[in-house]
């Protein structure tokens, strides 16, 4: 998960501290497929990776909920 380009943001610090990065996969093993597709797509780093609130609400993943129970 990278942002290419991050580093022309006016408030990017090259000195920011770095750590040691970690396969988002094995972060979100534990959650299925679908889950793990929403919340990939919900936290991608560059904006235009990133899905919108609207979108997310037509994944998948919600396609079993009943919205006139709502």
């Amino acid at each position: 998960m990278t942002w290419d380009g991050i580093h022309k943001l006016p408030n990017f610090k090259a000195t920011f501290p770095k750590w040691k990065a970690k396969k988002p996969e094995t972060a979100l093993s534990q959650l299925g497929p679908l889950e793990r597709d929403l919340v990939m797509k919900l936290i991608a780093l560059d904006p235009k990776d990133r899905i919108t609130a609207r979108q997310a609400l037509k994944h998948p993943y919600f396609d079993d909920l009943d919205v006139n129970s709502i």
